[in-house]
């Protein structure tokens, strides 16, 4: 039964979506799969401290908007994103702090507790330099995730991984003009925009013109997330 839910979760990212890497009835497989109260996918810059994409299943009340102070409590996570990211095995909170030990972690005691978070797994597929793209899964009270939950997302994380760059492949490039495809590899290379404008004998302001619609069809914010979004 495990096996054909997993090849589920597969077969339905496999459809491509132009509105995201992974669309809800993809959720909602792995959702079957790994049960929860709540799930999500979401790719984070760190360097605007933004998501340049989101999807959500089972949306509920406990999950909080974060404000100022909440960016703050986050660096009390020990699943934050800019910590753990990079992480290429499913962690579950449980693995860095106890239930005595949340009591005390105020990121635990301040986000989670008051919206009955409690349990927490994660699963992050490979991203460009200063960015995340993880699956997050949470419960409330009760039962913990386990070693089957972290051993079945495993067995999923390739196929995720390529399911991702599939996508980007067909979507992502695809949508920028070859002059934008242009200035992205000269800003890749470190040049600014001046350089950029001498190189191509262009002015100034059309490089930044062309940034500018470069970052609305990525959905960034910053030169660096728009080399990450076509590399």
């Amino acid at each position: 039964m495990d096996l054909h839910r997993a090849l589920s979760v597969v077969a339905e990212g496999a459809a491509l979506n132009a509105s995201g890497p992974f669309g809800l009835p993809m959720l909602e497989q792995l959702g079957a799969l790994i049960d929860c109260d709540y799930l999500s996918y979401v790719e984070f810059e760190f360097e605007t401290n933004r998501e340049s994409f989101r999807a959500d299943l089972r949306p509920i009340e406990f999950l909080p908007a974060i404000d100022e102070a909440g960016v703050a409590l986050c660096a009390f996570n020990p699943l934050r994103e800019k910590s753990v990211g990079g992480a290429e095995a499913p962690l579950i909170l449980s693995d860095f702090l106890s239930a005595y030990q949340r009591r005390g972690n105020p990121f635990y005691t301040e986000v989670m507790r008051p919206y009955r978070v409690e349990h927490e797994l994660k699963l992050f597929v490979p991203a460009p330099r200063g960015t995340s793209r993880g699956f997050t899964f949470t419960r409330g009270p009760g039962r913990d995730f386990c070693e089957r939950d972290r051993d079945l997302l495993a067995l999923l994380r390739p196929h995720l991984t390529r399911l991702r760059h599939r996508w980007h492949e067909r979507f992502r490039a695809d949508c920028l003009t070859t002059r934008e495809h242009t200035i992205i590899r000269l800003v890749a290379t470190g040049l600014t925009n001046r350089q950029i404008a001498a190189h191509l004998i262009i002015s100034p302001g059309t490089v930044r013109t062309h940034l500018d619609h470069i970052y609305r069809k990525l959905d960034v914010h910053t030169r660096s997330a728009a080399v990450a979004a076509t590399t």
